[in-house]
């Protein structure tokens, strides 16, 4: 799979079933970094934040995870997710190996239970923060 659109799009439908689950169970959502491999294979890569870490702590360990995951397994593409609440949406970052790149803004709303609105997706420029020299 090499083109960034195909690539983007299955990161994504690999990522909403994953936040809607945490949003079922807890009405939150933790940060989730996912690779899709040269195999068109999606690993979740995990990090265990300590009591005391903050979000942005959290998401500068689980950068550095997906970076040296992202090296290790051959990926073509990269997503960090964390959650807005004020904004009540979840930020993805989408990258791929040849440096394009995507925010993609989507809203949480309250169906039977709270859930991914896809279809009122925004998606926006992004940045490099793993194939190139954005990692922290």
């Amino acid at each position: 799979m090499d083109n960034s659109q195909d690539q983007f799009q299955t990161l994504l439908a690999n990522l909403a079933p994953r936040v809607n689950n945490a949003l079922s169970r807890q009405n939150s959502v933790p940060p989730i970094a996912l690779l899709l491999l040269e195999n068109d294979e999606v690993e979740t890569v995990l990090y265990v934040a300590g009591e005391d870490e903050g979000l942005a702590d959290e998401m500068n360990n689980l950068q550095r995870l997906l970076i040296e995951k992202a090296d290790d397994k051959s990926a073509v593409a990269a997503c960090l997710s964390y959650p807005d609440y004020e904004r009540e949406e979840v930020v993805a970052l989408l990258e791929n190996s040849e440096n394009t790149c995507a925010e993609c803004r989507i809203p949480v709303v309250m169906d039977e239970t709270l859930q991914l609105d896809l279809a009122k997706m925004a998606v926006g420029d992004g940045m490099v923060f793993v194939f190139g020299d954005g990692g922290p």
